[in-house]
């Protein structure tokens, strides 16, 4: 069984990009990980919509989300 890192997180989301455009994030249509070898990452697939004001809906399009993680090492080498 896969351990999904997303899960249900990012769903319903608005995203802001830097130029002012608003995204919402809609239907996820997949999510993978893997964690077998560093950096583990997770990516989910996303059916988004653009937020425009005074209109219900704006264009559709597809987000890729990628995360990753670098798991800290305990201890310093040469301690």
């Amino acid at each position: 069984m896969e351990f999904l890192w997303i899960g249900d997180g990012l769903d319903g989301r608005e995203i802001k990009f830097p130029k002012g455009n608003i995204w919402k994030l809609e239907d996820k249509l997949s999510e993978s990980s893997q964690q077998a070898v560093p950096p583990s990452e997770a990516k989910a697939v996303y059916v988004c919509r653009q937020q425009i004001s005074g209109r219900e809906e704006g264009p559709q399009a597809i987000m890729k989300v990628h995360m990753q993680y670098v798991f800290p090492l305990a201890e310093s080498f040469g301690q």
